[in-house]
């Protein structure tokens, strides 16, 4: 059932989810074997899964009574006047502009290379560019052309 009042939310969250990707294509850019990708993909998201479930985990057993979602405001409204919680919100608040830069980068690069301003780098065979043109499928050994 969809509702009206929960369209930010759902645009909000696919953006959101969109980021990452923009994040993690110079990185495979940068790397000598873009087959390497898959490994490096699989192994940070299983990090970040790991930290993000232990977080909730801890902030759940930590502040039970929290039902909002949002532990820096329960602690500004609980502990007004804090040093400490407004030291917190200001460091939220400056990780969260910082970010931007990051997210930007392949935009800029990508606009170097149209004015000619950096190299465009070459595709290597795998990696993401290899899910595009359905090389993914093929087989390692006749990479080389075939055999003899």
């Amino acid at each position: 059932h969809s509702r009206p009042t929960t369209a930010p939310l759902f645009f909000a969250t696919t953006i959101y989810s969109l980021e990452g990707i923009t994040n993690l294509l110079p990185v495979e850019n940068a790397l000598e074997n873009k087959e390497e990708i898959f490994l490096l993909l699989y192994t940070s998201l299983a990090i970040v899964g790991v930290v993000y479930v232990s977080v909730g985990g801890l902030c759940y057993l930590a502040w039970p009574l929290v039902d909002k979602g949002s532990i820096t405001a329960y602690l500004a409204l609980t502990h007004e006047g804090s040093f400490l919680v407004g030291l917190m919100s200001w460091m939220v608040m400056i990780s969260v502009v910082l970010t931007f830069p990051v997210q930007l980068f392949p935009s800029v690069e990508l606009l170097e290379q149209r004015m000619g301003l950096q190299e465009a780098p070459t595709l290597a065979p795998g990696g993401f560019g290899a899910l595009e043109s359905g090389e993914a499928q093929t087989n390692p050994a006749g990479a080389g052309g075939g055999a003899g």
